[in-house]
């Protein structure tokens, strides 16, 4: 793995796996191998879109913040205990959920999965959504959870305006949109890599600001 440091206990990685680094790939469509539909507006890497690039700073205590809580949907109630603390550890732990809860909005498929647990000025979050209400105005669902995520850290380069930065180290499967007939309409190929969760607090909450490939 990349270079580790702790800081009051907690881990930080400060750099990614080689076997990852050298990886060009992204998420989602650019896996796909037939078909529509189309890829979600707004994504520069498929199902992910590339917001600004990270400053190189310190990890320091939480913040507030209030991006997106106007036009939001109502918090879930199902968050995870450990997933609410605003702390390190409770930021890895909704960083977890939220990748879960990614899962779900593919696979029911579940509009509005992702945007009850983003900022409403989370581009990549729009282009989840957009793509999950495209499935279900055309009754199509992945036939497997995508997203098997195998680490989840903190990271030392913290994106400008976030309250943490999350690695979550990936393996998106081979799986298939299908319709309610089972019948195979586009494949995504097996890949590896690193997504970026910035996560920002709003009303005592933790929200998913941006999700970035690390490249």
């Amino acid at each position: 793995m990349g270079k580790e440091q702790r800081v009051n206990g907690q881990r930080l990685r400060y750099a990614v796996p080689a076997a990852v680094t050298g990886l060009a790939w992204a998420l989602g469509l650019a896996g796909c191998t037939t078909g529509s539909p189309a890829p979600p507006t707004g994504s520069t890497t498929s199902l992910v879109a590339t917001t600004s690039s990270s400053a190189s700073t310190s990890v320091g205590s939480p913040s507030a913040s209030t991006s997106g809580s106007a036009t939001r949907p109502p918090y879930p109630t199902d968050v995870p205990a450990d997933a609410l603390p605003n702390t390190p550890q409770g930021a890895e732990a909704f960083a977890r959920y939220f990748m879960t809860a990614l899962n779900r909005g593919y696979t029911l498929p579940e509009r509005g999965a992702v945007a009850r647990l983003s900022t409403s000025t989370c581009k990549s979050c729009a282009g989840y959504e957009d793509f999950f209400a495209e499935l279900v105005a055309n009754q199509r669902r992945l036939d497997r959870q995508p997203f098997v995520f195998t680490d989840v850290m903190l990271v030392g380069d913290t994106a400008v305006g976030a309250v943490y930065s999350v690695d979550v180290v990936v393996n998106q499967q081979a799986v298939r949109i299908i319709d309610s007939t089972g019948a195979t309409h586009q494949t995504w190929t097996a890949k590896t890599g690193i997504l970026v969760v910035d996560l920002v607090r709003t009303d005592g909450h933790w929200l998913v600001n941006g999700v970035r490939v690390r490249q």
